[in-house]
C-alpha cells in the first residue's frame, strides 16, 4: 500500500511539473537532530548536515511547489545505564513542500515527507555496531517552516521536520521511537535571476 501511495504521488508530481514553471536548484545545510522516546522522554541534539536537489514548481502568483531530493544525518545522543550511547540514522528524504509566497520574498511552507532509510549505527563507548535492522526502512512526518529567496536565486530556509510514525522495528525490545529535526539552510534556484518574479 505504502508503494502504491508514493508511486501516485510521484506520478502526480511529474504530470504537475510538465504543466507548470519549474526551477531547480541545490541546497545545504545544518540539522540538529534527536530522538523521541515513547514514556521516556528525548534524546539530546546531535549536529549533522543534510544537502540535496530542489525544484520550485510555481502554480499561481501566491502558491508554489517545492519537491526536494536531500540526504539527511539524523539521530540522536542519550544515556541509558550510565553508558553514552550515540545514534546515527541517514535517510534519503523526500519532502513536497506547499508554499505561499509573500510578494517580499518570504514563504511559509509545509508538506509531507518519505524517508528512506540508508544506514543506521550505534556507538557506545566508542566502539561502533550496525543496526539498520532494529529500524524501519520508510519514515514518514511533516517539515513546517519559512524560507526567503533573494531575486539573485540565493535563499535561506529554517524548517522542523516532525516525525509521525514509530521508527522501531523490534517490538518491545524498544519503546516507540520518533524523529525530530532542525533544519537551517541555503539554496540556490538556477537561472532564477533571469525572472521578475518570486
Amino acid at each position: 500500500m505504502r508503494r502504491l501511495l508514493i508511486t501516485c504521488f510521484i506520478f502526480l508530481l511529474i504530470q504537475s511539473a510538465r504543466a507548470q514553471e519549474v526551477h531547480f536548484g541545490l541546497k545545504a545545510g545544518l540539522n540538529a537532530a534527536n530522538l523521541i522516546f515513547e514514556d521516556q522522554g528525548e534524546a539530546e541534539f546531535k549536529l549533522g548536515v543534510h544537502g540535496g536537489a530542489l525544484a520550485h514548481i510555481h502554480l499561481t502568483n501566491k502558491f508554489a511547489l517545492q519537491p526536494e531530493v536531500m540526504i539527511s544525518m539524523q539521530g540522536g545522543k542519550r544515556i541509558s545505564n550510565n553508558t553514552d550511547i550515540n545514534t546515527n540514522l541517514n535517510y534519503l528524504n523526500i519532502p513536497v513542500l506547499l508554499q505561499y509566497m509573500f510578494n517580499n520574498g518570504f514563504r511559509v511552507q509545509a508538506g509531507p515527507q518519505a524517508g528512506f532509510m540508508l544506514s543506521a549505527n550505534e556507538e557506545i563507548n566508542d566502539a561502533k555496531s550496525n543496526r539498520i535492522q532494529n529500524y524501519k526502512s520508510i519514515d514518514f512526518s511533516v517539515p513546517v517552516g519559512v524560507s526567503y529567496l533573494h531575486p539573485s536565486g540565493l535563499g535561506v530556509d529554517a524548517r522542523w521536520v516532525f516525525g509521525l510514525n514509530n521508527i522501531n522495528d523490534v517490538g518491545n525490545r524498544l519503546p516507540k521511537t520518533r524523529n525530530s529535526v532542525g533544519q537551517l539552510g541555503i539554496f540556490y534556484v538556477l537561472n532564477y535571476g533571469s525572472h521578475n518574479h518570486r
